[in-house]
């Protein structure tokens, strides 16, 4: 009987330790069974020791879940979804974040480019800030307008939230001032053209004028045309130098006459009087010297007077001493009701010009004497409109 019940014994024994050499390398898992292949969980394997069971090693079981894309709960589903917004905060304020694809987002204001909209929204603390807005130019009247006359663009301006266009010069009702007023292109047209005038061409008449000479002819030939039957309108003709080259002086070539007149003079410059000092300084002093009127000029007792200088030289003067641009420009001060304006191919917009000088002096202005017969002419036109207009 001892014998039975030893032997039972030692085969007992034995299959414990068949059992456990069986399941040596065999998946293990000592979580939930239903977690073991979700997410970031799996088995471990079974590892054992000089024929007996050991233990369940390299398993991963269900962790705290952290914002890295993963599912460490074992959960199922989205990762990091168990996890729960926390406040965060931007620089236009405070606000939550959530775990989103691995990485925290924060969903507060964040900083925008800077439009006007009465709103901080680049959140530098300053509502529209100037600084940061766009430069942007604008004009609210008709398009062939722009540039013409007066009228100039203006700049968009962020007011209280709204674009406004400040600074922008739009076209107003035509006025008696020399300027285009209505920006069409022209110089004080439809008014009333009841002022007489006397008008003063003085043309340098030196070898480097001819053709000049020539364009003015045909410029000149327009007025006939034009200014014929308008009574009260007077022109004369002076020479600096004449077409003879021993005359060095200015001389009246013609006196007062009408458009025809005029017309025939211009007819007769030539432009060949040689080089040398051209006289337009003391002609322009002769013409506007109203005291004792050297040249003898038969001006209007109440004509309006307007003065048109055509050289292609600096101011120049050929007596001794000489005149002076200084000079000129006293006179011009001195005699406000005269207009001067200027024909000339030099640089008479750049800064101490002799010439801008005189012309700002005589409430004038610089022409180019290089243009064509028709730009010639319609400068003319502008020139004459401005003075002829009643005040």
């Amino acid at each position: 009987m001892r014998l039975v019940l030893l032997a039972v014994l030692l085969f007992s024994c034995g299959n414990d330790q068949l059992r456990a050499v069986s399941d040596c390398g065999k998946p293990c898992y000592p979580g939930d069974p239903k977690q073991a292949h979700v997410g970031e969980c799996h088995p471990g394997v079974t590892v054992c020791e000089d024929g007996k069971e050991s233990v369940c090693s390299g398993y991963q079981l269900p962790a705290e879940e952290a914002c890295d894309g993963l599912d460490s709960s074992c959960r199922g589903g989205i990762p990091d979804m168990d996890l729960d917004m926390r406040p965060c905060s931007s620089a236009c304020g405070p606000g939550w974040e959530a775990c989103i694809g691995g990485a925290w987002v924060c969903y507060a204001p964040q900083p925008k480019p800077e439009v006007c909209d009465g709103l901080d929204s680049d959140c530098d603390g300053i509502v529209d800030n100037p600084a940061f807005l766009p430069i942007e130019y604008c004009y609210e009247g008709p398009a062939d307008t722009l540039g013409y006359g007066e009228c100039r663009p203006g700049v968009v301006r962020c007011i209280a939230g709204q674009k406004m266009c400040i600074g922008e010069v739009l076209p107003q009702p035509e006025v008696c001032n020399g300027k285009d007023d209505n920006c069409q292109g022209r110089v004080d047209e439809d008014l009333a053209q009841t002022r007489d005038l006397d008008i003063v061409i003085i043309f340098d008449n030196s070898g480097s004028m001819r053709t000049v000479a020539e364009t003015l002819k045909q410029a000149i030939g327009t007025w006939v045309a034009k200014y014929g039957s308008i009574a009260g309108r007077r022109y004369a003709l002076v020479v600096a130098p004449d077409n003879n080259p021993s005359v060095k002086i200015p001389r009246l070539y013609q006196d007062m006459t009408d458009a025809q007149g005029i017309a025939a003079a211009i007819i007769d410059q030539s432009g060949y009087s040689g080089s040398g000092y051209e006289p337009t300084l003391e002609a322009m002093l002769q013409v506007l010297d109203g005291a004792t009127n050297p040249l003898a000029i038969d001006w209007g007792a109440n004509s309006g007077r307007v003065i048109l200088v055509f050289s292609d030289e600096v101011p120049q003067s050929s007596r001794i001493p000489k005149a002076t641009t200084d000079q000129v420009v006293a006179a011009l001060g001195a005699d406000t009701t005269v207009v001067l304006h200027v024909f000339t191919s030099n640089d008479a917009n750049a800064e101490n010009n002799d010439w801008a000088r005189i012309a700002v002096a005589g409430r004038g202005q610089n022409w180019d004497i290089g243009a064509t017969a028709a730009v010639l002419g319609a400068n003319l036109d502008q020139a004459i409109a401005a003075a002829a207009c009643q005040p």
